[in-house]
């Protein structure tokens, strides 16, 4: 899937594919080797410019059980967070791995503590 966002176009692997965990996964050895200790996933939500989230059509693979977008649209940041924390534990060994999630679902708690986003202590933002 590409995707217009802050950057420009951007790509979004498929992180309900066993295959893409395991490659995302294997992205955070050069980090680790290099000292970094914790990963913070921000703007990990399925979103794009214009129509603000993938389309419906978008295919995932969801461990070999193909479904549309819809289906996937809230365990998106959940999944990519879980590549990560796999990644980082088969990394660190001995260690738990720290990470950081802006996108959440139920479950999520399993792998990673949640950040709510850029909020203030204001009533708007309530």
């Amino acid at each position: 899937m590409e995707g217009y966002v802050w950057p420009g176009l951007c790509r979004f692997p498929d992180f309900t594919s066993p295959e893409v965990r395991e490659w995302w996964g294997e992205l955070f050895e050069g980090l680790v080797n290099d000292g970094v200790v914790g990963v913070w996933n921000d703007m990990n939500e399925p979103a794009v410019f214009g129509k603000g989230t993938f389309p419906n059509d978008v295919r995932h693979n969801f461990d070999g059980h193909l479904g549309s977008h819809r289906k996937a649209h809230n365990v998106y940041g959940m999944q990519m967070v879980r590549a990560t924390y796999e990644g980082l534990e088969k990394l660190f060994k001995n260690k738990r791995p720290f990470t950081i999630t802006r996108s959440a679902y139920a479950g999520t708690q399993r792998y990673s503590s949640v950040w709510t986003g850029d909020n203030v202590a204001t009533w708007e933002h309530l």
